[in-house]
């Protein structure tokens, strides 16, 4: 079992709540500044953005959670083990901040279910089954806070598609560990919060991608090539989607479309 929850969908990330950008002054519109430079790839420069805006103002959730995220996400690509697990760390730490910090944040306890589905792509299986448990009581709490927050509900499908992907060594473990399979984890349900994600996401080539691959991994090659032609004419504006949008286009082609 693997979450591999892909979290590169940058631009959906940064332009939570992103508009027309009030005074410089305000700690929110100053962390929303990060979006252009992570869009174009500029981590470091995101990084040292948001680092400065807390050290103005310890407490800015918007900073908190966008760099959690943005740490989370470079623990999900880091090619060496301890750089990942210290990247993660960072990441972890900043986002139990953001919850701490402001409780009814949907986006702060984004980052919280994030940060244990990144983890779990870090550990063993046994370890991976008990956090399963976790990311779906973080997933339940942030839905709570947000019933149409688009990256819980896809976080909610990977979390579905994860279980009922068990190998029969894992249903071992799962019993072991759970007590047996939760109830209503089935690809069926992953589709169906794959589908809500993009429902409120429509134009996220992550979305597209996942939903995309898991119909033809269901055997519906209609549905995936009617998914994947949603992804006609998007920009690919940072690296993540560029990456994802070519992706997209495999799959297409081995769809025969």
């Amino acid at each position: 079992m693997a979450y591999r929850v892909a979290i590169l969908c940058a631009t959906w990330i940064l332009s939570t709540g992103a508009g027309a950008s009030p005074p410089l002054a305000s700690c929110g519109a100053r962390a929303r500044t990060a979006q252009e430079l992570y869009e174009v790839g500029s981590d470091s420069a995101t990084v040292d953005t948001l680092r400065a805006v807390l050290h103005d103002d310890g407490n800015c959730v918007d900073a908190l959670w966008r760099l959690a995220y943005v740490r989370l996400d470079q623990a999900h690509d880091a090619p060496r083990r301890k750089v990942a697990e210290a990247l993660w760390s960072e990441g972890d730490s900043l986002a139990r901040k953001a919850v701490e910090t402001t409780p009814n944040s949907a986006d702060a306890r984004f980052v919280a279910a994030l940060s244990t589905a990144v983890r779990c792509d870090q550990v063993a299986v046994g370890e991976r089954l008990a956090l399963s448990k976790v990311l779906r009581r973080r997933i339940a709490v942030c839905l709570a806070a947000d019933p149409d927050h688009a990256g819980a509900w896809y976080l909610l499908g990977k979390w579905h598609e994860g279980l009922s992907s068990l190998n029969l060594v894992e249903r071992k473990f799962a019993d072991l560990v759970l007590g047996g399979m939760p109830p209503g984890a089935s690809s069926d349900s992953a589709r169906l919060c794959l589908e809500k994600a993009l429902s409120l996401r429509p134009r996220d080539p992550q979305f597209i991608l996942d939903l995309a691959t898991l119909e033809d991994a269901m055997g519906d090659r209609r549905a995936a090539l009617a998914t994947c032609r949603r992804a006609e004419g998007l920009p690919g504006r940072s690296g993540g989607d560029r990456r994802n949008l070519e992706a997209i286009g495999q799959e297409r082609r081995k769809l025969g479309g």
